[in-house]
Parts: structure tokens; sequence; C-alpha cells
């Protein structure tokens, strides 16, 4: 390991390192001469073209008569921008035109805000004419008297008088019945699934007996009413009725 810094080819070398800082000095003079040479021309051409263009500033003010304008060029740049913000706005304004053109068309029928004593909540239907007419109706109805009769004592009149009041009242008790019913039977429960299956059951024990009595013949028990019979409050009446009917067919054919 104490041999490496003794190679020629070593990064660390003395040799090496003297190299690498000439060769960095001369790297560095030669960049900055580039620098100047670009530096002196750019200033050479820029001098230039101010020469020229004082000279055509020059030609212009001898061939020109009336005062001497010595901001023509800042005066022509200001026009030039001002032309260019005058299209830029024209430009803008078509577009927004485009955009809300539909604002300026008229409706055919003005907004209901827009209208003088008008409001979202007011009914089309129930114009100032409509309620004028309603509110004279009611007020006419409200103030109408009876029709005055000139026998009050008139035994006829009186009789007629409680004829109609009690025919009135036959009727109203009337409609009310019809609505309590409507009422009853508008509110009536559907029948619970226990009453269905004891229909069900009734049904079925009903058509079982009818075939019964289709396969041995015994009409008297297929018309006789359930509820005449002997048995129709016990529990096993289907049994029952089978052992009867067993005994019948052992006596028929003893």
């Amino acid at each position: 390991m104490n041999i490496l810094p003794h190679k020629s080819w070593h990064v660390y070398n003395k040799k090496n390192i003297e190299k690498v800082r000439k060769d960095e000095a001369k790297a560095k003079t030669e960049q900055e001469a580039k620098d100047k040479r670009a530096l002196v021309a750019d200033s050479e051409v820029r001098l230039k073209l101010l020469r020229q263009r004082a000279s055509t500033n020059q030609v212009d003010q001898e061939g020109q008569v009336g005062p001497v304008r010595l901001f023509a060029e800042a005066e022509k740049e200001a026009m030039g921008n001002e032309e260019v913000k005058a299209d830029e706005k024209t430009e803008k304004d078509r577009m927004n035109k485009q955009i809300t053109m539909y604002l300026e068309a008229k409706d055919e029928e003005a907004p209901w805000y827009s209208k003088k004593g008008h409001t979202k909540y007011t009914d089309d239907h129930l114009s100032k004419p409509y309620l004028k007419s309603k509110h004279d109706k009611d007020r006419q109805k409200r103030h109408k008297r009876p029709p005055i009769t000139l026998h009050h004592d008139d035994p006829l009149e009186v009789i007629k008088s409680h004829l109609d009041k009690d025919e009135k009242k036959k009727d109203r008790h009337h409609s009310h019945h019809r609505k309590h019913k409507k009422s009853d039977t508008s509110t009536s429960k559907p029948p619970s699934i226990e009453e269905l299956r004891a229909l069900r059951k009734q049904r079925e024990d009903a058509e079982r007996l009818r075939t019964r009595s289709v396969i041995y013949g015994d009409t008297h028990h297929q018309h006789q009413d359930p509820r005449q019979q002997r048995y129709n409050s016990q529990y096993n009446r289907t049994e029952t009725d089978q052992a009867h009917q067993s005994k019948k067919q052992r006596q028929h054919y003893s």
C-alpha cells in the first residue's frame, strides 16, 4: 500500500497534482480571453446599430418641416401599443358578445319578478277581477237576508217550516249513516291467519264428507246439518264419523 503514492498514474501523485493545477489555470485564461472577445464584438455591433439609427434620424429631421421631435421613436412605440390594445379589446368584446348573446334577445314574456305587483307566490288564476267578483259574491251571500213573510202567525207556514226542518234533519241523518257505514267497511280488518285456517279446515271437512257420501252412498249424512249431529262439538269428530261409517258397513254386509 505504501508503494501506490510513488506510481506515475496515481491520482494524488505530486506531479499529477501540479499538472492538474496548470491545466485548470490554462483553461481559465482561455475562457477569460474568449469572453472578452465576445464582449468586444457585442459592443461593436451595438455601437454600429446606434450609429446607423442616429444617421437615419438625422436624415429624417433634415427632410421634414416643422418642430423637432426628440421622442419620435417612443411615440411610435406607444401608438403601436395602443393599436394592439384596441385590437385585443375588440376581439374580447366580440367573444363576450357571442357568449352572452342570449341575454340580449328580448323574451316574449317578461319574467314574474319584473312584473309590478306580482310575486312568485301569486297565482295567475287568482287575478284581481276574479278576486273582486269572488269578494262581491261572498259579500252578497253574507248580507243576503231571508225573505220577509207577510203571515207570521199563519199555521200553514208554521207547519211547512217544521216539515222542512224534519226533512233536512232526516237527510243529514241518512248522509251521516252512509258515511259511518262507509267508514266501517273501509276500516274493517282483513281476516286473520287463524280464521283463514279454520275456514279452510271446514271446507276440507265438508269436501271429505261429500266424497265419502258419494263413495258409500250415505245421502242422509250429506244433507244433514253438522250442527244437528251428535258429536258436532267433539274434538275427534272426523275419526268418530269414520268409525260410524265402518260400523254401518259391517252391519250392511253381515
